[in-house]
Formats: C-alpha cells, structure tokens, sequence
C-alpha cells in the first residue's frame, strides 16, 4: 500500500491531470442463495491512478475499509499546495471591470447612503 500512495502521489504531483478513481462491486446473489445475508457477501474495493496522456496506471485492490480510507487521505486535494494564481471572476469578466474596483464602488454607494 505505502509502494501505491508514493507512486501516485508522484504521478498526482507530476501529472495534474491524473485521475484518481475507485471501483466497489459487491459479490452477485443468486436466486437459489436467498438464505444468504446480504451484509455478508464480499466487497471488492479497486482504487486505481490514471494518467490519459501518459497511459501509466496503478491499481491497488483494498481489503479492509481502513486501506481506504489512508489512500483517499493521502492522495486528496488537501494533500497538493497548488501555486497562487490570480484569475479573474466571472463578476470581473461579465462587468468588464475588475473585481478590486467594483467592490469600491459598491463601498462608496454604501457610505452615501
């Protein structure tokens, strides 16, 4: 598990437009198992790393839920620092104006009021 979360998180790091994705399937019951308890059939837990552009994928298949929840954790969007861009919003484009000035404007019509 630790050899999987290091590689993707390198991949995540490098690639960031890698996907992480997680696959559950549940053991089919059939018909002539209708004794069978349903919380009782085995889960099958599949989380893979996906880069498109580089076609580099790594599957770990979980076994308990706890696995789970350390590689969600480790490899969240918590995890990453993304550098600090300055964009501008939708108010800025849709206004033609930036959003600094426009919140000026709207604090000097308050202050008249």
């Amino acid at each position: 598990m630790e050899k999987f979360i290091e590689q993707s998180h390198a991949l995540l790091k490098a690639r960031p437009g890698a996907r992480v994705s997680t696959t559950i399937t549940h053991k089919k019951v059939h018909e002539s198992d209708w004794r069978v308890d349903v919380t009782a059939r085995p889960t099958k837990i599949v989380v893979k790393t996906y880069d498109p552009r580089s076609k580099l994928v790594y599957k770990y298949k979980v076994s308990r839920v706890n696995e789970l929840s350390r590689i969600l954790a480790c490899l969240g969007p918590q995890d990453f620092e993304h550098g600090v861009t300055k964009k501008r919003g939708l108010a800025s484009l849709m206004s033609k104006r930036e959003y600094s000035e426009a919140a000026e404007g709207v604090q000097k019509k308050e202050s008249k009021s």
